[in-house]
């Protein structure tokens, strides 16, 4: 009888054992939870962006045309000097013929002037010959001055004659020269209309096709010399206060597969432009180049991703932005768990990333804590991590 009270007893122990370890550990909430480890807290920027060669030409047309023929094909190695196409504009070739033969005109007009004052100048020397003799046979008295001042107006009736006619064939040459002035603007333009390679390089691209009708300062062709590739990643105004030159650049593209490249922000342009995102918003842009330190399979004109280390530090205490909980005076805290209970932990934050926070003070390397900061614990409350 007595061995029977005293298992009852034991029993009943164990009973309430399990009982209170039950209801321990029902009461106790499930939590997530994540250990405080050190790292490398890293800002970075990311955006589209596109590789072009770092010598890259663009061939404008100089006058008015219509493209005739294109002699090259996009991708094609040229030569400087090779032509490209082609382009005519009958204006311009009459024009030119026009030119030409107002100025065979004015050098025809010019070689008869130029015999014409040969006759003249003859008549002017054998004028003054005759005046001499009147001169001095005057002087002797041996002829009337009524000779003597017809044959002094002779002479210089004859003078004046070579004057003017020298003023005409000055006008002539004038026109000479402004008609060959003319017949060479037109014969250079007529030669721009051979459109030639201004480098040894590459065809990246040509706007120009057969049939189109061009205006000056439209673009024919680009070339380039794709021994050095560089990337041009357009980025919002508001996030140039971060970018500086020098710092470092991830790329990273479908083309590459696993492969990321590195390169480096080499400069930022001066001026922003507009351009309308995909949502048809209108946002101010900035051209920013980034130089590759390989080019490994990028071509000019692909498409990549890069990625702009704006700030970096490392070995410092990391917490995701997810186990933050701000306070009402703007302060940070955390969900410590000590011994399976919820311990609310003031910290100092420093650096912030897109996913984790620095943290200065409040916490040491190896603390366990709440990862989901939203979640609603009463401090000191049980948790089970899961």
């Amino acid at each position: 009888m007595k061995n029977r009270k005293v298992w009852w007893i034991v029993g009943a122990s164990v009973l309430l054992i399990l009982i209170s370890a039950f209801y321990y550990v029902s009461s106790a909430q499930p939590v997530t939870a994540t250990r405080i480890q050190k790292g490398a807290l890293v800002n970075s920027i990311s955006e589209t962006g596109y590789v072009k060669t770092v010598d890259q030409y663009d061939v404008e047309a100089q006058n008015y045309g219509l493209v005739e023929e294109v002699m090259v094909a996009t991708g094609q190695q040229v030569s400087s000097g090779t032509v490209l196409m082609r382009l005519k504009n009958p204006d311009l070739d009459a024009e030119t013929e026009q030119a030409q033969a107002q100025l065979a005109l004015a050098r025809g007009e010019l070689s008869q002037a130029e015999l014409t004052m040969a006759s003249y100048e003859m008549e002017t020397s054998q004028a003054q010959t005759a005046f001499d003799r009147q001169k001095s046979l005057y002087e002797m008295g041996a002829v009337s001055q009524a000779d003597y001042e017809a044959a002094r107006d002779r002479l210089q009736k004859a003078v004046q004659q070579v004057e003017l006619h020298g003023q005409y064939m000055g006008q002539v040459q004038s026109k000479i020269a402004i008609y060959s002035e003319l017949t060479g603007s037109l014969q250079s333009k007529r030669s721009a209309l051979i459109i030639k390679s201004p480098i040894d390089g590459t065809v990246l691209d040509l706007p120009g096709k057969e049939g189109t009708y061009i205006t000056p300062g439209s673009l024919l062709a680009q070339l380039g010399t794709t021994s050095q590739l560089e990337i041009q990643a357009d980025l919002l105004s508001d996030d140039l206060g971060d970018v500086q030159l020098g710092q470092p650049v991830s790329i990273t593209a479908t083309v590459l597969g696993e492969e990321v490249l590195s390169g480096v922000v080499s400069e930022i342009k001066p001026r922003a432009f507009a351009k309308i995102s995909a949502l048809g918003v209108e946002q101010r842009r900035v051209p920013v180049m980034i130089k590759l330190n390989s080019s490994s399979k990028l071509k000019p004109g692909y498409e990549v991703r890069v990625s702009i280390e704006t700030t970096r530090r490392d070995g410092v205490l990391l917490v995701p932005r997810e186990a933050l909980k701000s306070s009402e005076d703007g302060r940070y805290r955390i969900m410590k768990i000590s011994n399976n209970r919820v311990v609310y932990q003031d910290i100092e934050l420093g650096l912030k990333g897109r996913e984790y926070v620095e943290v200065i003070s409040g916490i040491e390397e190896g603390d366990l804590i709440v990862k989901d900061g939203s979640q609603v614990l009463d401090e000191k409350s049980r948790v089970k991590v899961q």
